[in-house]
C-alpha cells in the first residue's frame, strides 16, 4: 500500500516551471537579468547584442540602431559614442575615418565633412574650416595648399583661384598674388615672374608681356624697364 502511494506522488523530475523560470535543484527559480528562460526549464545567457534588463524574460532584446554590446549576459547595451559609427550591435565602436564625423550619439554610420572643410584625425566629432590659401574636397581626407600661381582669399573652398594676368605667387598656401614689378612679365602659363629679355622692357606694373625697344635703343641686361640710346657709330 506505501509503496504504491510512493508511485502516485509526483515526482520532483516532473515538476513543470512557467516560461520566464528555470528548474534547478528540484526548485523554480525566475530568470536571472541577463538572462532568458524559454521553457521553464533552461536558463539561458543573452548573446552579444542582446539583453535583458528585466526578470522572468522568455526572450532577449536586441540592441536597437546604434547601440552595442559585446557581452554575453548583458543587462542593457551601450551608446555609441561621439565620433563613432556602431553598424554592428556585436562589436565595439569603430572610429570615423579621417575626412568623416558623427557628432551625435548613437549612429551607425560616419557623416562626410562637406566640401570646404576636413578632419585629419580618427574619431571625429566636427571637421575644420579649410583655411585661406589651402582647398579642400570630400575626395582629399587633407587640405591642400594652394599650388605656386594660384590662391584663395577665403575660407571653406574647394579650389584654388589661378592668379589673373600679370600677377604671381611664388610660394605654396598663397591668400593673395603679387602685382609684377615693372621690368617683368607675368602670365598664368608661367608661374614665376619673367625677366624682360634683351632689347625688350616694361616700364609699367601687371603687364602680361615686354615691348620691344625701339629703333636706335637697346637693353644691355635683362629685366629692364627702359630702354637706352645706342650711340651712333663713328
Amino acid at each position: 500500500m506505501i509503496l504504491l502511494l510512493l508511485l502516485l506522488l509526483p515526482s520532483s523530475n516532473s515538476l513543470t516551471c512557467t516560461p520566464g523560470q528555470y528548474l534547478a535543484s528540484g526548485q523554480c527559480r525566475r530568470c536571472a537579468v541577463g538572462y532568458y528562460c524559454p521553457d521553464g526549464i533552461q536558463n539561458i545567457t543573452c548573446s552579444p547584442g542582446t539583453y535583458t534588463d528585466l526578470y522572468q524574460q522568455t526572450n532577449c532584446r536586441t540592441c536597437r540602431d546604434g547601440s552595442y554590446t559585446i557581452q554575453s549576459g548583458s543587462q542593457n547595451c551601450r551608446k555609441c559614442p561621439l565620433g563613432y559609427s556602431c553598424a554592428n550591435r556585436t562589436m565595439l565602436p569603430v572610429p570615423c575615418p579621417p575626412g568623416s564625423y558623427t557628432d551625435m550619439y548613437c549612429q551607425t554610420t560616419c557623416r562626410l565633412c562637406r566640401n570646404g572643410t576636413y578632419t585629419m584625425q580618427s574619431g571625429s566629432t566636427s571637421c575644420n574650416k579649410c583655411r585661406q590659401g589651402i582647398s579642400c574636397t570630400t575626395t582629399s581626407q587633407l587640405p591642400i595648399p594652394c599650388p605656386p600661381g594660384s590662391y584663395t582669399d577665403m575660407y571653406s573652398q574647394t579650389t584654388c583661384r589661378p592668379c589673373r594676368n600679370g600677377t604671381y605667387t611664388m610660394q605654396s598656401g598663397s591668400t593673395s598674388c603679387n602685382k609684377c614689378p615693372m621690368g617683368i612679365f607675368c602670365t598664368r602659363t608661367s608661374q614665376l615672374p619673367v625677366p624682360c629679355p634683351l632689347t625688350y622692357y616694361n616700364g609699367l606694373y601687371d603687364q602680361t608681356s615686354c615691348r620691344k625697344c625701339m629703333m636706335n635703343s637697346t637693353t644691355i641686361i635683362v629685366g629692364q624697364t627702359s630702354c637706352s640710346r645706342l650711340d651712333p657709330v663713328g
